[in-house]
C-alpha cells in the first residue's frame, strides 16, 4: 500500500530539547510513494514513532542537509523536515526484514551527557566507512513502550535500528544515545549480540556545573516550562525507580537522576558482564588523543591522525543552545546552596553511588 506524504506547514515545539513526537509538525497531503523508499532513499530518515496510530514517521530533509554531521539528529531533523511520510508498524517490520544489518558493526555509545559524547561520536564518523547517528530520539518512544510492557516494543527496537541505518549501509554504524536510553542498552544487545557498548561519564559535581550551565534549569525559561516538563523529556523508567513513577519536584532532583541513572545502569551492566570501553571526561580532555585511539581499536573503527586532530579542533556542539560560546544564563549558576542540594537527591536515588566513583576497568585510570 502505498504511503502517504505529507508537506510540512508549520513545526513548533515548547523547547528545543523536546523529545521528537509526531505533533512537533502540521502539515497537509501533497501525494503518495512506495514505502520502500524509506530504505532505500537517504533524504528520508526515521524521526520517531507514533504510539497511537503504531507507525513509523519519517521525516524528508534537503540534499544540502547532512544529517550525519548534526550533533543532535532529532533537532536537525525538526529544523529542517520538508516532508512527513507515515509507515504502519507491520509494514514496517517487513521493510525491516530486507534489510541487511550486521551487528558486528554497530557500536552504541552510552553517556552521562556532558562528558564528552557528542565528540566521541564525531571522532568515530570521521572513520572509514563509518555512520554515525548522534541521538536519533525515535529510542524515546520505544522506551516509553515498553515501560508499558508493550509485546511490540522489542521487536521495534530491532526494526528502528536497522530503519536508522537502511539507506546509509557503512561497515559500521554508530548510535550515540540520549543518557536516559541508556535502559535500552542491554534490549539493544539481545536484538544485536554482536555490537560493542562504549560508555562515557565525568565525576558528578563537574558534570552538574556542566549541564547546569548547557540546560539553564535553573533560568526563568526552563522553570517557566516546569509544568510541561515530560513534554521536554519524557518520564521513562530507570534503575532507580519504584512501582509508581513520581514527578520531580526540583531541577536538583532531576539533574541527580539523570547523572544517577546512567552510573547505576552501568554498573549493573558491568556485573551482568557485558564488556565495554570506559571513559571518563577528565581523561578525555586530558589525553584526548590517547582515549580516542584506544575507543577507535576497541570499535575496530580506521580513522588517521589528521582526521582525529580536526574534530579535536572545533566545538563538537557548535551551532547548537549547547555550544561553548553559549552565554551563561544570569541566576543559572550553580550556587552553593544548589550544589549541596544536587548531591542530597544524589543520596536519595543512589546511596551507595560515589560522586567521585570511578569504574572498573576506566580507560587510564
Amino acid at each position: 500500500m502505498p504511503a502517504t506524504v505529507l508537506a510540512v506547514d508549520h513545526r513548533w515545539k515548547v523547547h528545543p530539547a523536546a523529545a521528537a513526537k509526531r505533533s512537533d509538525f502540521t502539515a497537509h497531503t501533497v501525494g503518495s510513494l512506495d514505502p520502500s523508499a524509506v530504505i532505500e532513499d537517504p533524504a528520508l530518515s526515521l524521526y520517531c514513532i507514533d504510539a497511537v496510530e503504531r507507525t513509523g514517521i519519517f521525516v524528508r530533509t534537503p540534499p544540502h542537509v547532512n544529517l550525519l554531521q548534526a550533533p543532535f539528529l532529532y533537532q536537525t531533523q525538526f529544523a529542517e523536515a520538508t516532508e512527513i511520510i507515515s509507515v504502519p508498524f507491520q509494514e514496517l517490520h517487513e521493510l525491516a526484514a530486507r534489510v541487511r544489518f550486521s551487528s558486528e558493526g554497530l557500536v552504541l555509545v552510552q553517556s552521562t551527557a556532558r562528558c564528552g559524547s557528542t565528540l566521541v561520536c564525531q571522532a568515530l564518523a570521521a572513520g572509514d566507512d563509518v555512520v554515525a547517528l548522534s541521538e536519533p530520539d525515535v529510542y524515546f518512544q520505544v522506551q516509553q513502550l515498553r515501560d508499558k510492557g508493550d509485546p511490540e516494543a522489542e521487536e521495534l527496537l530491532a526494526t528502528c535500528t536497522a530503519m536508522l541505518f537502511a539507506p546509509r549501509a557503512a561497515r559500521t554504524s554508530v548510535i550515540k544515545f540520549r543518557s536516559q536510553n541508556i535502559e535500552l542498552a542491554e534490549p539493544m544487545l539481545r536484538c544485536f549480540p554482536g555490537a560493542k557498548t562504549v560508555f562515557l561519564y565525568r565525576r558528578a559535581e563537574p558534570w552538574a556545573r556542566s549541564a547546569t550551565r548547557a540546560f539553564a534549569v535553573f533560568g526563568p525559561e526552563f522553570l517557566g516550562l516546569w509544568d510541561v516538563i515530560y513534554d521536554i523529556l519524557p518520564r521513562v523508567r530507570s534503575a532507580l525507580d519504584g512501582a509508581v513513577l513520581r514527578p520531580f519536584s526540583s531541577p536538583e532532583e532531576l539533574l541527580s537522576w539523570i547523572w544517577a541513572t546512567a552510573m547505576v545502569r552501568a554498573m549493573i551492566m558491568q556485573r551482568e558482564g557485558i564488556a565495554m570501553f570506559v571513559a571518563r571526561y577528565e581523561e578525555l580532555n586530558d589525553r584526548p588523543i590517547e582515549v580516542l585511539t584506544a575507543l577507535r581499536d576497541y570499535c575496530d573503527v580506521r580513522v588517521s591522525a589528521d582526521p582525529l586532530a580536526a574534530v579535536l579542533a572545533r566545538d563538537s556542539q557548535e551551532g547548537t543552545e549547547h555550544s561553548r560560546a553559549r552565554e551563561l544564563v544570569p541566576g543559572c549558576e550553580l550556587t552553593n546552596e544548589r550544589l549541596t542540594s544536587f548531591m542530597r537527591c544524589l543520596e536519595k536515588f543512589a546511596p551507595s553511588l560515589d560522586p567521585d566513583v570511578v569504574l572498573p576497568g576506566t580507560f587510564g585510570t
